[in-house]
C-alpha cells in the first residue's frame, strides 16, 4: 500500500505474550499489527542499512529483536515505547543470505551465525551494548537455533554456489557436454549440527548424584 508500511514483506514473527504480530521488509522497517483485525499498531523507524531478514520477540513480550541482509547490527527494540532502540549487538553480515538468531529459553542469551561461520552469543542484560558478554565458537554457522528446554544448539551452513563453465580446450563442440558447468575447485559446506551447550559430564554426574541419594535412602 502507498499508506503505512511499504516495501515487499520479508519476515514476519508472532509474539507470545502480547496480541500482535511484526512484520519486516526490504525497505528496512518493520511494523507492528494487531493479530485481532490486522491494524497497524506502530511503525519502527528504518534503521536497519538493509531489508530485514530476521524479527524476534523476547520471552516476556517487552523487546524485540531484528537483523538485515548485509546489516552488521541486530537491533533491540523496546516495545513500550516504540521506535526507541534499547542497544545493537554486531556482528559480520557480509551478503544477502538470512542470518538467523535465536534467544534461550530465559530471554537473556542471544545467539547468532555470521558469514564468517562464526556464532556469538550476547548477554542482552548488560547494560552498555559496547561490552555485552560475547563468546566465539569455530563453527561454520550462518544460523543458530536453541532447543527450547534442553542444553542443545543447532547450526546450519551452506551457501549457494556458482560454478564457472568448464574451461577444457578439447570440447570446441556447441554440445550438451560442452556447456556442463565444472565444479571443480568448488568447496561446499552444507550442514546441520547438533552442539551440546553444557559441560562434558554434567548430566552424568547430575545422574550418579541421584543414583547415590536414592541407595543411601
Amino acid at each position: 500500500k502507498k499508506q503505512g508500511q511499504t516495501g515487499i514483506i520479508s519476515c514476519i514473527a508472532f509474539s507470545s505474550c502480547h496480541s500482535m504480530y511484526a512484520c519486516g521488509s526490504y525497505s528496512h522497517s518493520a511494523g507492528l499489527y494487531s493479530c485481532e483485525d490486522g491494524s497497524l499498531l506502530a511503525l519502527l523507524p528504518a534503521r536497519h542499512h538493509g531489508g530485514l531478514t530476521h524479527l524476534l520477540f523476547s520471552p516476556n513480550g517487552y523487546h524485540m529483536y531484528t537483523g538485515g541482509r548485509k546489516d552488521s547490527e541486530i537491533l533491540c527494540w523496546d516495545l513500550r515505547d516504540p521506535g526507541q532502540v534499547l542497544f545493537s549487538m554486531h556482528r559480520n553480515v557480509s551478503t544477502n543470505q538470512r542470518i538467523y538468531f535465536d534467544l534461550d529459553q530465559s530471554g537473556r542469551y542471544l545467539l547468532s551465525g555470521d558469514t564468517d561461520g562464526v556464532v556469538s552469543v550476547w548477554d542482552t542484560l548488560t547494560d552498555d551494548s559496547d561490552t555485552v558478554n560475547r563468546a566465539m565458537f569455530n563453527m561454520f554457522a550462518r544460523a543458530c537455533s536453541v532447543h527450547p528446554f534442553m542444553p542443545l544448539v543447532a547450526s546450519s551452513s551452506g551457501q549457494r554456489k556458482f560454478c564457472w563453465p568448464s574451461d577444457s580446450e578439447d570440447s570446441e563442440s556447441d554440445s550438451e557436454e560442452g556447456n556442463v558447468m565444472s565444479s571443480n575447485g568448488v568447496q561446499q559446506d552444507n550442514a546441520l549440527v547438533l552442539w551440546w551447550a553444557c559441560p562434558l559430564g554434567s548430566t552424568n554426574e547430575r545422574g550418579q548424584e541421584e543414583e547415590s541419594a536414592v541407595i543411601e535412602s
